[in-house]
């Protein structure tokens, strides 16, 4: 069986699309072109994210699952980027991402008898290759399953990331999941004596704020924050959740008018976003009988399906019957990184264009 776009000589965007075909039909058959491509120097890395999909959707392995995104990310070392593909081809090579004491099929978190397993070279290596930003995003992959969970724990407890990244709201959650007693406990033991996260966000919102209003009264103007750059800055990073003037989605809160709520506020918004949180926008928790964990803003049921939405607009959907338990949280949908996401100067125009939005727009009887 053969699938065109899988040709190497086909565009990108084909090869792509042929990969996802093979996930999404499962088409076991072509395995072992997939694989090829994905090893291949020849072929282009964003065709190589898409193909270690594939092989994994016939083969799934939630370690290499959250890893597999980084193949197509340039910031990394090609050597890292490569090893990663070969480790999604190579079986062998993908059991060293899993923590030693544990199977491919084995998702319970640890009993308790001994420490969690000592991560992998190749999870150290990816952790340690990528900013602080990035790091999240593949801590909350990993915080899906108990496997993933559990190497996270070693990354933390080994010093390859900061203690702190397990008590990142969204992490803590996927964590909380769990409901292990014994792995909560090592979560705690790792995580004691950390700073006051609460004391060191009020401490950023006061020298945000101290900067802004230094550039807003800069005598050259070029130096001050940027209405143009900050919409651009709001339809590339926030449009996909929220809503100014009818340009936008409404997954979050709508935000004509968010500059009547002054400096102070919006940065309390912006850099802190689970402190005020509308309970119509508090994301769930949902736990399958698998023990597989999602998260996510309840969007509606269709069919045999709940359909969620991720912190990047995306929906996704989980069979009905599939769950176990769907748990409220008090957390926004909103990633609470945007000081890690954007630069200061980024940020300033950003929050310029946030405080030039004062007339609210009443919505149609």
């Amino acid at each position: 069986m053969g699938l065109g776009g899988l040709n190497p000589s086909r565009g990108v965007e084909q090869q792509i699309a042929a990969a996802n075909l093979v996930a999404d039909f499962k088409i076991s058959d072509l395995k072992s072109q997939i694989s090829d491509r994905l090893i291949s120097h020849d072929t282009d890395v964003r065709a190589k994210e898409a193909f270690a999909r594939a092989v994994l959707a016939l083969q799934p392995d939630s370690i290499l699952s959250a890893l597999a995104p980084l193949i197509a990310d340039m910031s990394l070392p090609a050597t890292v980027r490569n090893q990663i593909a070969a480790s999604v081809v190579d079986r062998r090579l993908g059991t060293l991402a899993r923590p030693a004491n544990k199977s491919a099929n084995d998702t319970t978190a640890n009993d308790g008898t001994g420490k969690s397993a000592h991560p992998t070279p190749l999870l150290v290596a990816a952790m340690q290759a990528i900013p602080e930003r990035l790091q999240l995003r593949l801590a909350e992959s990993l915080a899906s399953d108990a496997i993933g969970a559990e190497a996270l724990l070693g990354l933390a407890r080994d010093g390859h990331v900061s203690p702190r990244l397990l008590t990142q709201p969204t992490i803590k959650q996927r964590l909380d999941a769990l409901k292990s007693e014994a792995f909560s406990k090592q979560v705690a033991e790792v995580t004691a004596n950390l700073p006051d996260e609460n004391a060191e966000l009020q401490k950023l919102i006061e020298q945000r704020r101290g900067t802004f209003l230094t550039a807003q009264s800069e005598a050259d103007t070029a130096k001050r924050p940027s209405l143009e750059a900050g919409t651009a800055l709001f339809t590339k990073h926030c449009s996909a959740c929220h809503q100014i003037a009818g340009k936008g989605t409404v997954l979050g809160p709508q935000l004509d008018g968010i500059g009547q709520r002054g400096l102070e506020r919006v940065l309390e918004d912006v850099l802190d976003p689970n402190r005020n949180v509308d309970v119509n926008f508090r994301t769930t928790t949902v736990v399958t009988k698998d023990g597989k964990i999602f998260s996510g803003l309840i969007r509606r049921e269709e069919g045999a399906t709940l359909v969620l939405a991720d912190n990047k607009g995306k929906e996704f959907t989980v069979p009905l019957a599939d769950i176990d338990e769907r748990v409220k949280s008090n957390l926004s949908l909103m990633p609470a990184n945007v000081a890690e996401i954007l630069n200061e100067r980024e940020f300033l125009d950003l929050v310029s264009f946030l405080l030039s939005q004062r007339q609210k727009v009443e919505p149609k009887p």
